[in-house]
């Protein structure tokens, strides 16, 4: 299992991954469209593991919906107050 953060804005989408033990095993970037979603998931992929991922903006939706149609499975957790 990995871990990943996704931060979601206008211009970018940046990510850092995590192994079980919090170490670093990849950061980056991609473009925040289709194209963008379509190209991290193929990079992403080729580390062989299953990943569980947690995005951070207001604007997610359309990489919430995009992953969901991709494998099926999506939670979105509880916000806080």
């Amino acid at each position: 299992m990995l871990y990943a953060g996704l931060d979601l804005s206008r211009k970018r989408l940046d990510f850092h991954l995590l192994d079980v033990e919090g170490g670093t095993v990849e950061v980056g970037t991609a473009p925040p469209d289709a194209d963008g979603l379509r190209g991290l998931t193929v990079r992403l992929d080729r580390h062989g593991a299953p990943i569980r991922a947690a995005i951070e903006s207001n604007g997610a939706r359309f990489v919430h919906d995009r992953l969901e149609r991709r494998d099926g499975r999506s939670r979105s957790p509880t916000r806080r107050k």
